[in-house]
């Protein structure tokens, strides 16, 4: 199972699977993309990076549209901020973080 999430009628899923297609919904509207996440709680950082294979990349404008008014999200991660990276999850996370940059944070 891996860290992955999608956007799908302008809603943030994420979870643990094997597919993307996993996390959608049947019965809505094509995933406009997704891609792969790294949590750390120690910094409490939300990192979201790569593409998915089955719905392709999502816009880091698009992922904070879909966060910025999920009560949900922000119950879960109150205090995180979130930060996107289009590198590619075989960059490494270290790079990935290093080369990140922040596009939403939840109070």
């Amino acid at each position: 199972m891996h860290p992955k999430f999608i956007i799908q009628e302008g809603n943030f899923r994420m979870g643990r699977c094997d597919l993307h297609r996993e996390l959608s919904n049947r019965e809505m509207n094509t995933p406009i993309g997704g891609g792969w996440w790294h949590l750390n709680r120690d910094e409490k950082v939300l990192y979201l990076f790569d593409q998915s294979y089955d719905f392709g990349r999502v816009s880091p404008e698009s992922i904070t549209s879909s966060l910025k008014d999920d009560p949900i999200m922000k119950a879960r991660f109150g205090g995180h901020s979130v930060r996107f990276s289009e590198m590619d999850r075989f960059d490494g996370i270290d790079e990935i973080i290093k080369n990140s940059k922040e596009i939403h944070k939840f109070e």
